[in-house]
């Protein structure tokens, strides 16, 4: 229950349903003008601003920056891979559906087949309250396998369903098996708050971002709202947010 409560809150503290709130408290206080006037205005700054690729970017860059991409020639005992990918109620282990960031379990299963890590450690439960029984990391297991990878170097941690329960429940995983030196495999923007839940842990992970999100260049474009950059701007705010929660409940 508590799970599935915070998933819900982090719905409606997103910046489209605070934004929605808004415009309903709006409505409702349409007797007065100033207030409704006011709410009208923050909900078209909370929504419009955000959903600028300039203030997307701006939001982001802290998170992806923390953190470069390993060199070619660095290699590990394996590759952690972190779910959070899947759509978990249109997937079944016949037919995996990605609902976002692929890159993951791709550059996971690249850095095995290349040689560079010696196992694939796939971790993650179910992300979804509507579907608690599914386990992500079977799922995406089946993909690695689908390409290419030996069903003998892959390890699959199904319990966590957090990032701090990755870190947690991994850890003894790796080292029971000794694998102390393994490239850490998520988004860049997710990559400080799983960095540091793994330190947390006693282990020295090594950063590999993938899914970048930082455009190079800005242009006139970065200043007109899309869904795709208020989508950004709502990822990066989780990520700032789950840091500031994850401190204060001792995960970091």
């Amino acid at each position: 229950m508590a799970f599935a409560l915070a998933k819900f809150a982090a719905v409606l503290t997103a910046p489209l349903g605070l934004g929605c709130l808004a415009l309903l408290l709006a409505v409702l206080a349409a007797r007065r003008p100033w207030a409704c006037r006011t709410l009208l205005l923050g909900a078209l700054l909370l929504i419009g601003g955000l959903g600028t690729s300039e203030v997307a970017q701006r939001l982001t860059a802290p998170l992806e920056g923390a953190f470069p991409l390993p060199g070619p020639a660095v290699e590990a005992d394996a590759a952690v891979v972190l779910s959070g990918t899947v759509d978990l109620l249109l997937s079944t282990p016949e037919r995996v559906e990605f609902g976002d960031r692929p890159e993951r379990i791709l550059e996971g299963a690249r850095l095995v087949k290349a040689g560079r890590a010696r196992w694939l450690v796939i971790s993650g439960g179910s992300g979804d309250p509507r579907r608690p029984e599914a386990v992500e990391a079977e799922l995406l297991a089946g993909v690695a396998r689908d390409l290419g990878v030996d069903p003998a170097v892959i390890l699959v941690q199904g319990r966590s369903r957090t990032t701090q329960e990755d870190a947690l429940y991994t850890a003894p995983l790796l080292k029971e098996r000794g694998l102390t030196r393994f490239f850490l495999v998520t988004s860049g923007f997710h990559q400080p708050r799983a960095v540091e839940c793994f330190r947390r842990q006693g282990l020295d992970p090594i950063p590999y971002p993938v899914d970048l999100r930082v455009e190079p260049e800005r242009t006139a474009w970065s200043f007109v709202p899309t869904v795709g950059a208020l989508q950004l701007s709502t990822l990066a705010l989780h990520e700032h947010l789950g840091r500031w929660v994850y401190r204060g409940l001792g995960y970091l």
